[in-house]
This record gives structure tokens, C-alpha cells and sequence, in this order.
């Protein structure tokens, strides 16, 4: 016998189990339910001896083709869904949209990278004393930096010309200046070198800013050394004939952007001229060099001192000089040579008023002899003249132009610019090894129109005496460590004190 409870409990289930049936099951039930089957009436009835009625002949289709439709044929039975089964994940394929092929054309690539990065220490001691402390050559000690990349672009064919693009970023300065001296901030960057150039058999022609080395950068150099380096603003054309070529520049140093009370070209200052070389045309081994170079300023409006605590405005003239030089140097079995000189005339632009004629001039001489593969011992002398206080009219101060001071008057920098000096030095060079090198300089130094505190007219006055030691080490085929010592002994009542200075720089990096 069956409990009340237990039949509770399966009429529950009886009902939860219709009310989840899937619907086309329901459906499907009542589809192949037989009809109840209805009693004929008795006035319906068949008497068994009339013979059968005929049966009707089926109905024609619309279409002939079709098949028959059987009478009380059940659907085909479907199976119910499974409760609580999750749809099936249907994985679809990316589409890849391809896009079509850029059309055939000129590319920059492949690129030519280089880099000239490095990291320099310096020390310099009694600078300040000596009065010689200035911008760059500041007393005390120092780190600078540069990291310089260089990229240049395949050649393009222009039609005849070839096309590129040199680009050279660069970033440098000193450490701990970055952002307010602490470590947030940002070093500089800037564009040491940016220009296009277009390249034919012959000539070659750029534009935009580029770096400039001649001969032994005696007067245009790239000042490598120095973190920031040298170019220039401009335009140069290099025309090559066999073995000899000629170069032609022209260069902007300064832009004074005129305001409508100042004439034209007003504080614009601008360098340019042609360098050719012609010593390999010759001989085979030859450096022979000719060039003319000038200076320009253009006319300006300036504001001086009256000799009252006020000023006035005066005119200040455009004033062009130009240097006319020439440089040889040979390699003669054991024994070399290295010659340049230049003369310069013209007019160069005074602070107000007339400009003033312009008449100097300078020679460098040096002979050296390498009796050993490991050795090679050379003199040198340099005169550049200096202006005399006693020609107004005539400015006799040489102007170095735009050399690399620092490898020709003694890496300590304590004598400066080439002008009003007279300079003799002894270099040897050792190589201690194949990644080795040894350096050691003497310098004496003389001021042919003196300058110097002792100083009562134009008299010759001894400068004092340098030695510089450097030793440097190559890593591998592209790095170099190096460290350099320098001592400046300064000539009794020359300059403000008569102790000895000192300079220490360490540095390494690699170049390629």
C-alpha cells in the first residue's frame, strides 16, 4: 500500500517533469495521437450484402513530379534538448583582410648607422689663479657626454642624380645638469648633422647642416673632441676631376633678423670660400692643398657707451676679409713633413664705425722621422701674429677661423686661440703594443706682442711651458679608453699667479 506522502512526492515530480518536457516533443505527441475512434449511427450502418462502394480516386497534384503524401504518416520523431546543455562554441576563422601590394618605387633603404659616443672626466687645478678659466676651461672637475647617431640613406635615382639623406641626432652635455641637478630630467637633444645631398659623376651638392674637416683641421675643423662638436649652417658643392677635387661653401654663423631701423643683412655674419685638393693629381703620397676663405658681417645700427653712463647709436660698417693659405705634407721613406701658411687681407668689422683693414698672417711647420715601426719623433713651430697697439687702423691679430684648437697650442687649452703666439714642441709617439699607444708633448710658448701682465708695450714675453702624457688603449676593432696628464708651468709675472696648473681626463667610448 502507498503512503499519502510518497504519492505526493511522485505527483510532484510527475509534474515538474511535464512542465519541463521541451515543447516540439509536446508538439510532436499530439501529431501522432490516434483519433478517437467514433461509432457509425445505425441508419449508417453497411449492410454486408450491398456490394462495396467504389473508392474515390485520388486527387490530382499541381505537380506531377511530386511524390505522394502518405495518408497518417507520422513526422519523423525528434530528440528532445538535453536541460541545461550550453550551446555549442562555434569557433569562427579570423578574417585576414591582405591588402594589396604598394606599387613598385624608390626606397631609402638599406640605412648606413654609425655613432660617436663616449663619456669624458676632466680635472683642471689653478685655472682660476693663472686668470686662464674661461667657458669651456672652467677650473674645477667635470664629466661630459655625447651620444651621437648617424644614419645615412641608400642613393636614389634621380635622373641622372643620385639623391640621399644624412641625419645625425645627437644628444650631450655634462652630468648632473639634467632637468634641476638631480635625476628627473632630460638631457639635451638636438641635430648635429641633418642635409640632403645629390650626387652626380662629378659634382656633388648639399644642403642643410653638415660638419666640415680639412687638411689637419689647422683652420676648418670638426672640433670632435669637444662633446657638442662643429657645423655648419649652409650650402656645398665638391666638384671631382680624376684625382683632384675643389670644394665651394657658402655658410651663415649669425642672424641678426633686422628690425625695420636696421639696414639689410643687419647682424647677419656668414662664412664661406673654396678648398681644392690637387697633391694626389701629382704624386701618389701628396698632400697639396690651396684654398680662400672669407669672413663677412653685414652693416648695422648699434648702441655704444657715450663716455657719460648713457649711449648713442652709431653705424657699424659690413666688413669681409678673406685668408689666402696654402698646406703640403709627405711621407718621404723614414723621415715626413707637414707645412701650412696663410695670409689674411681684407677689412674686419670694429665694434662701431669704419671697419678696419685687416693684415695678418701665420706658418706651422713640422718635421718628424719615424726610425722605427713603433716610434716617430717630430719638432714643430708656430707663429701667428697678434695686433699691435700702436697700427689703430690696422687690425695684424690673426683669426684662426674655425680650426681644432685644442690638438695644436697643448691640450691643457691654457694658451687658447692661435693669434699673438709663438709656439716650439717636441712629440714622441710609442706603440707599446698593437691596442697601445704612448704620447708625449713639450711645449715652449712666447707672446710676440706681449699681452701679458708684465706687459709695457709691444714687447716679446715668454708664456710659459706644457707637457701633456697620454696613454691610450684600443677595444677591440670600434672602442678606446684613454687618459691624458697635462702640466702648464707659467713664466714669471706672464699671468696673474706663478703657480702650476694641472689637467686630468679620462675617457671612453667607441666610434664607428
Amino acid at each position: 500500500m502507498t503512503s499519502p506522502f510518497r504519492l505526493t512526492i511522485l505527483s510532484s515530480l510527475s509534474c515538474l517533469g511535464f512542465l519541463l518536457m521541451p515543447a516540439p516533443a509536446l508538439a510532436q505527441d499530439a501529431a501522432v495521437a490516434p483519433e478517437p475512434t467514433t461509432e457509425p449511427a445505425a441508419e449508417d450502418a453497411v449492410d454486408p450484402t450491398e456490394p462495396a462502394a467504389a473508392e474515390p480516386a485520388p486527387a490530382v497534384d499541381a505537380n506531377p513530379n511530386a511524390e505522394p503524401e502518405l495518408a497518417n504518416e507520422p513526422e519523423p520523431a525528434v530528440e528532445p534538448e538535453a536541460v541545461n546543455e550550453p550551446e555549442p562554441v562555434v569557433v569562427t576563422a579570423p578574417v585576414v583582410v591582405v591588402a594589396p601590394a604598394p606599387p613598385d618605387g624608390p626606397s631609402l633603404l638599406p640605412l648606413k648607422l654609425g655613432t660617436s659616443t663616449w663619456s669624458r672626466f676632466e680635472y683642471r687645478e689653478n685655472y682660476d689663479k693663472l686668470g686662464v678659466s674661461r667657458a669651456r676651461f672652467n677650473e674645477g672637475d667635470t664629466t661630459v657626454f655625447r651620444a651621437r647617431l648617424t644614419f645615412q640613406t641608400n642613393d636614389l635615382d634621380l635622373g641622372g642624380i643620385k639623391g640621399s639623406i644624412y641625419f645625425a641626432p645627437q644628444a650631450s652635455g655634462t652630468w648632473g645638469t639634467s632637468g634641476t641637478g638631480g635625476t628627473v630630467g632630460e638631457a639635451n637633444l638636438g641635430i648635429y648633422e641633418g642635409y640632403f645631398k645629390l650626387s652626380g659623376e662629378h659634382l656633388t651638392f648639399k644642403a642643410g647642416r653638415f660638419a666640415m674637416n680639412y687638411g689637419d683641421s689647422l683652420v676648418i675643423g670638426n672640433l670632435d673632441w669637444h662633446q657638442s662638436g662643429r657645423a655648419f649652417d649652409g650650402v656645398h658643392f665638391s666638384a671631382q676631376a680624376g684625382k683632384a677635387s675643389i670644394d665651394a661653401f657658402f655658410t651663415q654663423q649669425a642672424s641678426g633678423w633686422p628690425t625695420q631701423a636696421q639696414p639689410f643683412l643687419a647682424g647677419d655674419a656668414f662664412f664661406w670660400g673654396a678648398y681644392g685638393s690637387f697633391g694626389p693629381a701629382i704624386v701618389e703620397g701628396l698632400d697639396l692643398d690651396i684654398y680662400a676663405l672669407g669672413k663677412s658681417w653685414g652693416a648695422a645700427n648699434t648702441s655704444v657707451d657715450d663716455g657719460s653712463g648713457g649711449t648713442i647709436v652709431t653705424h657699424q660698417d659690413a666688413a669681409t676679409f678673406v685668408t689666402l693659405g696654402a698646406r703640403a705634407k709627405q711621407k718621404l721613406g723614414v723621415f715626413d713633413y707637414r707645412a701650412e701658411a696663410d695670409l689674411q687681407v681684407g677689412k674686419t668689422q670694429a665694434t662701431a664705425g669704419d671697419a678696419v683693414n685687416k693684415l695678418a698672417y701665420q706658418g706651422d711647420l713640422e718635421l718628424g722621422v719615424t726610425p722605427l715601426d713603433a716610434l716617430r719623433i717630430s719638432v714643430n713651430g708656430v707663429y701667428a701674429t697678434g695686433n699691435k697697439v700702436d697700427t689703430q687702423d690696422t687690425n695684424e691679430a690673426y683669426d684662426e677661423l674655425f680650426p681644432t684648437t685644442h690638438k695644436w697650442l697643448g691640450f691643457m687649452d691654457v694658451i687658447g686661440f692661435r693669434t699673438n703666439v709663438f709656439s716650439a714642441n717636441l712629440k714622441a709617439a710609442v706603440k707599446l703594443g698593437e691596442t697601445v699607444g704612448l704620447n708625449v708633448d713639450g711645449h715652449l710658448f712666447l707672446r710676440p706682442e706681449g699681452g701679458g701682465l708684465g706687459d709695457v708695450g709691444n714687447d716679446v714675453q715668454m708664456a710659459g711651458y706644457e707637457v701633456d702624457a697620454g696613454l691610450a688603449k684600443k677595444l677591440g676593432k670600434f672602442g678606446l679608453i684613454r687618459g691624458l696628464y697635462g702640466i702648464f708651468i707659467p713664466a714669471t709675472d706672464h699671468y696673474a699667479s706663478n703657480s702650476a696648473a694641472h689637467y686630468v681626463e679620462i675617457e671612453a667610448g667607441m666610434r664607428f
